[in-house]
């Protein structure tokens, strides 16, 4: 298991687009919910039809503006089902959302060029304590390969 925290995630990327990544829990509901904000409106809406398509834990989402609202079910949902996928696009989606003690944690695939979004965007944001990686092999964005993270943040 590989452990990034948001700064060493930057240092190994760069800055990119992640504004914020929140997660309010209902565990009594079994339900979710993940507001997530951009530094642009075209990445957030190329997002939601991703992930809807993808399916997952996702249940909902709505934009406004450069801010996404994920409606989620707490629990795993592998696997991703990203349908048609080119090497540089690709799809993205959130497999699963656990509470794990004090924190709360988002489980995401992205294959191609939507696995920045799982590897390296997602994981620098304001909001996120660490992320994990299987192996080294997560962090080969791009291209036909399959990244998949697990991101934990404070619960809300």
């Amino acid at each position: 298991m590989i452990v990034f925290t948001p700064d060493e995630i930057q240092k190994r990327f760069g800055r990119l687009f992640s504004q914020r990544l929140l997660v309010m829990v209902d565990e009594n509901a079994g339900r979710a919910e993940i507001l997530e904000e951009c530094r642009c409106r075209g990445s957030i809406e190329w997002d939601v039809m991703n992930r809807k398509r993808a399916g997952g834990a996702v249940t909902g989402i709505t934009v406004e503006g450069t801010s996404m609202t994920m409606q989620a079910k707490i629990g795993l949902y592998p696997p991703a089902r990203f349908g048609p996928a080119d090497q540089e696009l690709g799809g993205q989606a959130l497999e699963g959302v656990e509470i794990c003690g004090d924190e709360v944690v988002t489980s995401w695939a992205g294959i191609a060029g939507a696995g920045v979004g799982v590897a390296a965007c997602l994981p620098q944001a304001p909001g996120v304590i660490r992320t994990e990686f299987e192996s080294e092999d997560e962090l080969k964005i791009g291209g036909a390969r399959l990244s998949r993270s697990r991101i934990f943040t404070p619960p809300l």
